[in-house]
């Protein structure tokens, strides 16, 4: 099937087999996914090319070797954006139907995916059946990427740096803790100074600018300089050294206060304040119109996190824009 665009023929056939192999990153593996030749597909892609006059991939040797040109880079983001603007469109023909069917994609980090993302999306699934989720696992810069390319339709993260193109929906000030074992000395403590986790092992996030900043607060007292035992971009990881009675950890509380020890661990807050360390943002890409179903997901998410953390939370503090 062609297209005719001021008197220039696009195959979009080729146009979806190309974006088949940018989703998938081989000739071979798009091929395996949407059960048509690897020869075919590299046919009509080679056809592409010829049409608008210049390589959309890199070629190297063996079977999965390609890379977008930057002429490559331009056509995969102008199709994804046709193809999200078409995904709108039928949800806006279905919600004409009284029909509020769709699929939403989410991304968010490992904590936010562990401890909230759950609740959230069954108590949406009851009010909306018809809608399904994808939903992505990062840290946060990797969210943003997500979020910037039109992969994802909103994002829970924490620290979202401000850029033109992210718009946060809301943001959620939560408190920022010490995580430690039961058994640990600081466990039956109410509140802790940064400059006392100088004594202890330390598993902390590898985000250069925070990690730079934390540990020069903590060596602020006059202590020797700390090293991190571990450095990773997963809070889950570093819960699990922390169980282990391996470290302690700078984490979020994302319950109230009268669940202390909810997943095996006691959460002693920071006395002092860490800036956006633990601010919590739902965000979307500016100028995006949202398919019905991620706008109604999006306005559900806020309100709902605005209950459940300012309501049982003393320290939490919502931002609506």
């Amino acid at each position: 099937m062609a297209t005719k665009i001021n008197n220039r023929v696009v195959n979009t056939v080729a146009v979806r087999y190309f974006q088949e192999v940018v989703r998938a990153g081989s000739f071979r593996k798009a091929a395996d996914r949407i059960n048509v030749a690897a020869s075919a597909i590299n046919r009509h892609v080679k056809l592409l090319e010829d049409d608008l006059g210049t390589k959309l991939f890199e070629r190297g040797k063996g079977r999965g070797g390609i890379k977008l040109t930057a002429a490559g880079e331009v056509l995969s983001k102008r199709v994804q954006y046709a193809l999200n603007e078409l995904s709108v469109a039928r949800d806006e023909i279905n919600a004409l139907k009284g029909v509020q069917r769709g699929r939403v994609s989410i991304g968010v980090t490992d904590v936010i995916a562990r401890e909230l993302l759950p609740d959230l999306l069954a108590a949406f699934h009851q009010r909306h059946p018809r809608v399904d989720f994808d939903v992505k696992v990062a840290n946060t810069p990797g969210l943003v990427d997500l979020l910037s390319d039109d992969r994802v339709d909103l994002l829970l993260a924490f620290d979202v740096p401000p850029q033109m193109s992210i718009r946060p929906v809301a943001e959620f000030s939560l408190p920022s803790c010490i995580v430690v074992d039961p058994q640990h000395p600081l466990a039956k403590r109410t509140s802790v100074k940064l400059t006392e986790l100088s004594a202890y092992p330390l598993a902390m996030p590898d985000d250069s600018p925070y990690l730079r900043a934390i540990l020069t607060r903590i060596t602020s007292g006059g202590a020797a300089q700390v090293t991190p035992l571990l450095r990773t971009n997963s809070y889950e990881l570093m819960r699990s050294f922390v169980r282990r009675g391996m470290a302690i950890s700078l984490q979020t509380r994302l319950w109230m206060s009268g669940e202390p020890h909810r997943d095996g661990l006691v959460y002693i807050p920071v006395k002092e304040p860490l800036a956006r360390y633990s601010v919590m943002g739902c965000c979307v890409r500016s100028g995006r119109r949202l398919p019905i179903p991620s706008e109604l997901l999006v306005s559900f998410v806020c309100l709902e996190l605005s209950r459940i953390l300012n309501d049982n939370s003393e320290d939490g503090e919502t931002l609506m824009r």
